[in-house]
């Protein structure tokens, strides 16, 4: 933030304090997630820019054409924003926060939209700059390293869930549990492969490959719920029927035993108290 902050005034920038506040916003305590915020910022901030400057020339004059175009777009941003995930999502909602600050900044000088629009840009690019610099000099990056421990640790509980549910049968609470946290694990997985692909090129070449292991661990945790499933069906089956096969043989036995026992045959009130239960 200093040094952005110096370098924005040197620049003598008319709001030096945006280059402050990007690098605040961008500084991520990992190299992967630094590098991969400061991009999509970059990105957002352009094309935020872009538009206004687009609205600026298709309607100079009118407020109303501008107001109404600002608002689609940033329903446009906001709809990418929602079905996105991750940095992306927040790039594209920056590109609709960029269009509407510099709007509010040029709405009564249209004249001066360009400049405003490239200063802005300045000052975001000023932070950026900054903190790549900065990470770069002072983090060794170990998104790598973070993701190949993390993946290996929940592909292993992966197959041990899976093998427990194989081995045990019906469906427990103590499963249930282990199979909610085994999910959140793999959703984490998304963000890491994010982070190591900002710091290793030939990781995003293998990007496909990592989401499609994803899948498998996804498809594993599945597996395990349809098996936990069909043991249930088949303990609930079971059950009935041994339910059913009991209250067929529960008069028979009862006769059986008061022949033996009173050595004249049964009476048949257990048999009706025991179709009255």
């Amino acid at each position: 933030m200093i040094l952005a902050l110096f370098v924005a005034y040197r620049l003598e920038l008319d709001n030096a304090f945006w280059a402050g506040i990007t690098a605040a916003v961008v500084c991520q305590p990992s190299l992967g997630s630094s590098l991969r915020k400061a991009r999509v910022r970059a990105v957002g901030t352009f094309v935020g820019a872009a538009v206004i400057l687009l609205l600026t020339s298709a309607f100079p004059q009118n407020r109303l054409g501008m107001l109404l175009g600002l608002a689609l777009w940033i329903g446009v941003c906001g709809f990418f924003a929602t079905i996105l995930r991750h940095f992306a999502s927040y790039g594209a909602a920056l590109a609709g926060f960029t269009t509407a600050a510099i709007f509010a900044d040029v709405i009564n000088a249209p004249g001066n939209t360009f400049i405003m629009a490239a200063t802005r840009t300045s000052e975001i690019c000023v932070g950026i700059v900054s903190v790549a610099v900065v990470v770069l000099l002072t983090s060794v990056g170990e998104g790598r390293r973070r993701l190949a421990e993390n993946l290996s640790r929940v592909a292993q509980q992966t197959a041990a869930g899976l093998a427990d549910t194989l081995a045990i049968g019906p469906d427990t609470a103590a499963s249930r549990s282990r199979r909610r946290g085994l999910i959140r694990n793999v959703i984490e997985l998304e963000g890491l492969i994010e982070e190591a692909k900002a710091e290793s090129h030939d990781l995003r070449r293998r990007s496909q490959i990592l989401h499609a292991g994803l899948e498998g661990l996804f498809s594993a945790i599945s597996a395990s719920q349809g098996i936990a499933n069909h043991f249930n069906a088949m303990w609930a089956d079971a059950t009935r029927q041994a339910c059913i096969q009991w209250s067929w043989m529960r008069p028979a036995a009862i006769g059986s035993i008061a022949r033996n026992v009173c050595g004249r045959p049964a009476m048949r009130r257990p048999d009706r108290f025991w179709r009255f239960r």
